[in-house]
């Protein structure tokens, strides 16, 4: 029989700590420590407590339930395998348009007010001024030159990007603070798909 008190004590401490904000377990708190560093140290601490604890916990499984293990390890595969199949079909489609237009560039730098729109997950949105439009999904493999498709970005963030895919998590932030300085009756949402309707 497998053991999940473990398992269970740490991600529920971890969803706990990232839901609240703040950890008041003193056990990971460095003598004098402020308020911020208190608290960094504990969501550390937790965290790294509830990664050992899922460790344990699928090793247990293996163990005692190879077969399920394995089960439930191909279900998962198979399950992004189905996420991603959109994108593995675009792999062989390109828009046969490569560059933004003037007029989509102008259109771009106008909905971000003229400054770049990246935004690293821990910092505050880059105060450099735009100058690239960027293909958010890489037109090499199979993004759209389109409007929906495009960011407005500086020169280091666009050459830093190169033609990485963008993960769901960065696109829906993107979106989401798009918010505080799209134009209200711009559209916000990403779309790379190949279309006319959206240029």
């Amino acid at each position: 029989m497998i053991d999940l008190t473990w398992a269970g004590r740490g991600l529920a401490a971890t969803a706990a700590c990232w839901a609240v904000g703040r950890c008041t377990d003193p056990v990971h708190v460095s003598h004098g420590a402020s308020p911020e560093t208190a608290w960094e140290e504990n969501t550390i601490g937790t965290a790294l407590h509830g990664a050992g604890a899922i460790s344990g916990w699928v090793l247990g499984l293996h163990a005692a339930h190879p077969t399920l293990f394995w089960t439930l390890l191909v279900a998962l595969a198979l399950a992004c395998l189905a996420l991603n199949l959109h994108r593995i079909a675009m792999l062989g489609q390109r828009d046969p348009q490569r560059l933004f237009t003037v007029e989509q560039r102008n259109e771009m730098r106008r909905r971000a007010q003229g400054q770049c729109e990246h935004k690293h997950p821990l910092w505050m949105r880059c105060n450099r001024p735009g100058s690239h439009g960027d293909h958010i999904y890489p037109w090499s493999k199979g993004g759209a030159t389109t409007l929906a498709n495009g960011q407005w970005l500086c020169e280091m963030h666009n050459l830093r990007k190169s033609n990485k895919v963008p993960s769901r998590l960065y696109i829906w932030r993107l979106q989401m603070r798009r918010r505080r300085y799209f134009p209200a009756d711009e559209p916000r949402a990403v779309d790379w798909t190949i279309s006319t309707a959206n240029r």
